[in-house]
């Protein structure tokens, strides 16, 4: 009987099996967690978690770059550990990056972005629209800016310019598109864009640049040049 019962307790009491989902492939990939909330993960990142969320928090552990929507339930706090940062939220959605910085931003809802040092305890609400960046070696927290848009061109595939330089823009394309791009004269890396892309090829983002600043550009392999008429 005191057999049976000492395993019955320990069925009962043992700790959830951890599982890890990685993406290896060259793609973003979808994963769903066992509450029903949704990480997207762009190549090299992977999240940790419970194969059931028991406890009073949902609790996960988070590396590399990604999307975040989180299913609501204010009984149990929603909980990513990041490098040297903390997200704690009920429901909402977010982006999500590690690196020489935890970068957070924030597109619905809000969460409590804090450091892991529970010394520096230092922490800020970050709202939809909003992002901040918590530095792992010194636990400090940035100040809140205003969230950039077209970090998640990974997921939507939209770039957005407003009066923009188009060395900014062209930092972008190099990026997203692992290309690299050149100017003829640097003074053009100053000139303003205005424009929307969504969902385009490189090839028709830089006929737009060009037609709409009277411009020409040359491709070689993934080397673009911009050159002024």
């Amino acid at each position: 009987l005191a057999t049976v019962t000492l395993f019955v307790w320990r069925a009962q009491f043992s700790e959830p099996e951890l599982r890890t989902f990685a993406n290896a492939t060259a793609a973003v990939q979808s994963h769903e967690l066992p509450d029903g909330s949704l990480v997207d993960l762009r190549p090299g990142a992977e999240v940790t978690y419970a194969e059931a969320f028991t406890g009073e928090e949902r609790r996960v552990e988070f590396s590399g770059e990604g999307y975040f929507d989180v299913a609501s339930d204010a009984q149990h706090p929603f909980v990513v550990s990041i490098g040297g940062a903390e997200v704690r939220v009920l429901g909402t959605e977010f982006l999500l990056r590690d690196g020489e910085a935890v970068d957070l931003q924030v597109t619905e809802g809000k969460v409590a972005f804090s450091a892991a040092s529970a010394e520096n305890g230092a922490r800020k609400v970050v709202e939809a629209g909003q992002s901040a960046q918590i530095n792992p070696t010194t636990q400090s927290i940035s100040d809140i800016a205003p969230a950039e848009p077209n970090e998640l061109f990974w997921k939507n595939r939209r770039l957005t310019y407003r009066n923009a330089p188009l060395k900014r823009v062209a930092k972008d394309l190099e990026r997203y598109f692992q290309i690299t791009v050149r100017f003829g004269d640097e003074s053009l890396g100053e000139c303003r864009l205005s424009a929307t892309f969504e969902d385009e090829t490189i090839a028709s983002i830089f006929r737009v640049i060009s037609e709409s600043m009277t411009l020409t550009y040359e491709k070689d392999g993934t080397n673009f040049t911009l050159r002024g008429d």
